[in-house]
């Protein structure tokens, strides 16, 4: 070993401990957690923890993942029933918060720990589940954004006067969702007494399984329903194909439930309309970033959708015979011609 080996070798050694102190501080602080209904990758991923724009609002706020926090995924692939066990998984990881995208999700979330802080994206009302005392002061260790537009008014209220202007001849609606107790629960009370108040009848088709869909479908129409409410949930996702050829295949004017961007992937539907997706995902960071700095989710005020997305395709309506309401129109944020 020549001399500059020799010197090079040394000064590693000696280097060395002051090495492995730097890796031990450069292990991130934070271990966020998140959980969802995202389909597994054919690798075993999460095929998504509630996208880039949650990432793009934590790096703006001047964190960098693996350095200053790492992210811990944990998705049910499209079963509902595996959430609990997904849950439990987070918080053996010692998370130190858990971001739940969706209502089943945050409900198992909620379920599985009292300690670890909670944030909710897409969530349903938590007063009405008995999660939080109160919108402004939620107490325990849950915060986050909801579906509740206003105090005495929902997203279905707003959506159902969506429907009132854009049909005014309406009468008979079907809402196609996935059975869920935390919606039949707190929701549809409410959603058919405002519908009633409009002039409206909502019916619920009890949708077991992807091959009782046509019969649904079929059903519908033999009971003259005008328009067709299809909720952005599990049930959509999973049979996208089947059910929007029915749509067409039935003449049904759809309106999607869920978010603008669902166009992209479920194309055929005459309106979209849903709190803007990509909100809600940078507000979650806002409020992770004031958890991790201290604050206790119980006094931060549960937040509302502040943006909406409207989408009408023009080719749809055309097909149908159909004439929207300019007034519609100009509320929209997109039109596809």
């Amino acid at each position: 070993m020549d001399r500059r080996a020799a010197l090079a070798f040394g000064g590693a050694l000696l280097a060395y401990p002051s090495f492995v102190v730097a890796q031990a501080k450069a292990e991130p602080r934070w271990r966020i957690g998140h959980l969802s209904t995202a389909r597994l990758t054919s690798s075993g991923d999460c095929a998504s923890g509630g996208g880039s724009g949650f990432g793009d609002a934590m790096k703006g706020l001047g964190y960098v993942v693996n350095r200053d926090y790492v992210s811990v995924h944990r998705c049910a692939d499209g079963r509902r029933e595996r959430l609990p066990d997904q849950a439990r998984l987070l918080v053996d990881a010692k998370v130190d918060l858990i971001v739940g995208w969706g209502n089943d999700p945050i409900a198992a979330a909620q379920r599985a720990t009292d300690r670890i802080p909670i944030v909710m994206v897409f969530g349903p009302d938590p007063v009405a589940l008995g999660w939080a005392r109160s919108f402004a002061r939620p107490g325990g260790n849950l915060t986050g954004m909801t579906w509740e537009m206003e105090v005495g008014a929902t997203f279905g209220n707003k959506f159902l006067d969506l429907i009132r202007e854009t049909f005014p001849s309406a009468r008979r609606i079907g809402f196609i969702e996935q059975p869920n107790p935390l919606l039949e629960n707190t929701y549809r009370p409410k959603y058919v007494e405002v519908a009633r108040s409009l002039g409206l009848e909502v019916h619920y088709p009890i949708i077991k399984n992807a091959a009782a869909i046509e019969a649904v479908f079929r059903q519908l129409r033999e009971t003259g329903t005008d328009v067709l409410i299809i909720a952005d949930d599990l049930l959509l996702q999973a049979n996208t194909k089947t059910m929007m050829e029915l749509v067409a295949k039935e003449q049904f004017p759809a309106i999607i439930w869920g978010g603008g961007n669902i166009f992209a992937r479920s194309p055929g539907a005459l309106l979209y309309y849903g709190a803007n997706t990509d909100d809600q995902p940078r507000r979650a960071a806002i409020l992770v970033d004031k958890i991790l700095k201290g604050a206790k989710p119980g006094d931060l005020p549960i937040e509302r959708p502040v943006k909406f997305d409207l989408v009408v395709d023009l080719r749809v309506a055309r097909t149908l015979s159909l004439k929207i309401p300019q007034s519609v129109l100009l509320r929209a944020t997109k039109v596809i011609e």
